[in-house]
């Protein structure tokens, strides 16, 4: 989104040994896709980005990451959370490099060993439970971090991406033409929800890679994409990655038990409008992205092939309640 990979990984080795040393252990851990992290003496986490000058956060990524750092840091205080970050020797909580048309950024978070859960029916009150505690912790204490329009006023956190309609796909996709109308409608509705709520900081990425059992305690990781939005846009993205890892006879039971467990008063509507969001977001920038590589194209045409029972189960769940 705001953040890329980068390819040198020369640089980064030496960069890594020139922070911490030549005596240190180093072994590539898997990340997403803006970020590589390496754990360093099987005891902390070292999370690399790298930000391009053309990048809309250049100029604001500090203010970013430090929000970031202060909100998990925030929850570990309050004993709501295990995942915390950690400062360098001299103080500072990010480390910064100038590089070719960028800059590299590096964080450091305690290590946690654990396993990854299952969206079984046992684990999906104490998710819900968990977001609550979250979500309540923001709305008293969160409401003073800065505010970075470019990430935080977006419709939804995916929406940083420029989308057009490609006629071309209307012969390869079947009702493409339907599947941008309903995006529009729904980008229509969200934006109005947003505008029309107060905001909370949230996590924004409640799938199941991050979130695992560390010492029989259920902890969250990866606040790398935490903004102001709705709750419901937290809820929306975690009832996403359910959906992934479901299918749609099982998916409406586990759902109704999230709801059923989260406390609080919200709208459910609005949360599955965000989870057909991220999908339909995901799929109408790729499938026009990749249409010059037949391969990914290929990919992308299975994907959504596989993914649009899930999107149409959401979109008539959305139509019927309405």
């Amino acid at each position: 989104m705001f953040f890329q990979p980068f390819q040198n990984e020369i640089l980064i080795k030496n960069l890594l040994r020139d922070l911490y040393g030549e005596d240190i252990s180093l072994r590539p851990l898997s990340g997403g896709t803006e970020n590589l992290n390496y754990v360093m003496n099987e005891r902390v986490v070292v999370r690399i980005l790298y930000l391009p000058q053309t990048s809309p956060l250049f100029y604001e990524a500090k203010s970013y990451l430090k929000r970031e750092i202060q909100f998990v840091n925030a929850l570990y205080e309050e004993e709501l959370n295990d995942f915390v970050y950690l400062p360098f020797q001299d103080g500072e909580w990010i480390f910064s490099l100038n590089v070719n048309k960028g800059i590299l950024y590096v964080m450091q978070s305690v290590y946690l060993k654990g396993k990854n859960i299952s969206f079984e029916k046992n684990i999906i009150p104490q998710i819900a439970q968990k977001i609550v505690h979250f979500h309540d912790f923001s709305k008293e204490s969160c409401i003073e971090y800065q505010r970075i329009p470019v990430y935080d006023d977006l419709v939804s956190s995916l929406h940083i991406r420029l989308f057009s309609y490609e006629k071309e796909l209307e012969k390869d996709i079947s009702n493409y033409k339907n599947y941008w109308e309903l995006f529009q409608i729904n980008t229509s509705i969200l934006e109005k929800a947003k505008q029309a709520q107060p905001a909370l900081f949230i996590h924004n990425d409640l799938h199941v890679d991050n979130i695992l059992f560390h010492k029989d305690k259920l902890t969250i990781l990866d606040f790398g994409d935490a903004r102001y939005s709705l709750p419901e846009e937290d809820i929306g993205t975690f009832l996403w990655g359910l959906s992934l890892k479901t299918d749609v006879s099982s998916f409406p039971e586990l759902a109704n038990l999230f709801f059923s467990n989260y406390t609080r008063d919200i709208n459910p509507e609005l949360c599955y409008r965000f989870a057909l969001q991220r999908f339909l977001e995901i799929h109408l920038f790729y499938l026009v992205e990749n249409q010059k590589n037949s391969a990914l194209m290929k990919y992308q045409k299975l994907k959504f092939t596989k993914e649009k029972v899930m999107i149409d189960y959401l979109n008539h769940h959305i139509s019927f309640k309405n």
